[in-house]
């Protein structure tokens, strides 16, 4: 995010709801399509967020902004 999005803030929420641990990450860095970019995408960071997020049984989540970027990572099944 700091290295390629021109990032100076980033927030981080986290949420324990109906046995589901929310993860909200916004940043006002520059938006794009992280999904998209995955598609073309020549090295690992990308796809290593993805195979992390799928081994924790997570599903990720990319909320559309004018400014900035802000994703949801939904665990399911935590007892916290």
């Amino acid at each position: 995010m700091i290295k390629h999005g021109s990032v100076s803030q980033i927030s981080l929420t986290l949420t324990n709801k109906s046995n589901q641990l929310l993860v909200m990450l916004e940043d006002n860095g520059n938006s794009y399509d992280f999904f998209k970019c995955l598609e073309t995408s020549k090295g690992m960071g990308l796809k290593n967020i993805v195979s992390r997020t799928k081994s924790m049984n997570a599903e990720l989540k990319q909320h559309p902004c004018t400014a900035g970027n802000k994703f949801e990572i939904q665990l399911k099944d935590v007892v916290c």
